[in-house]
């Protein structure tokens, strides 16, 4: 099945700078953290099967965890060892991150779990965090 490109535009209104980390696809593939500066938006470009929709999953938080953005949907990202603050730079790429099995395939750190709010791509998508 080709897959096409769907555009996600991700504002922050939070009144907080963030750091979000996002996953989906067939192999529910997380990225992050993409700092995003509150007032800004960030579009990336979101991989969907032709013909179809697929669903990728947001979480947000503070650089230092005190405040975050997310859901119900649970899937794994990486965090700093031993201290669990985010810095610009620190990135991770964990595949199969919506299953018992996931795998760090690139950045270093600690799994662990958050819970996203799922968001369907049937189009280019605009979404706000408020």
């Amino acid at each position: 099945m080709t897959d096409t490109n769907r555009r996600l535009t991700v504002h922050n209104h939070s009144g907080r700078a963030l750091f979000v980390a996002l996953c989906g696809g067939r192999d529910s593939h997380a990225v992050g953290w993409r700092l995003l500066p509150d007032g800004q938006g960030q579009t990336v470009p979101i991989a969907v099967p032709r013909n179809s929709f697929g669903t990728v999953y947001l979480f947000a938080r503070t650089a230092d965890g005190g405040w975050s953005f997310g859901g119900d949907e649970r899937f794994y990202v990486a965090q700093p060892r031993g201290d669990d603050t985010i810095r610009q730079g620190f990135s991770f790429q964990v595949r199969d991150a919506r299953t018992q099995r996931p795998a760090m395939v690139a950045g270093a750190g600690e799994l662990r779990v958050v819970g996203g709010i799922g968001i369907a791509m049937t189009a280019d998508v605009s979404y706000r965090i408020a």
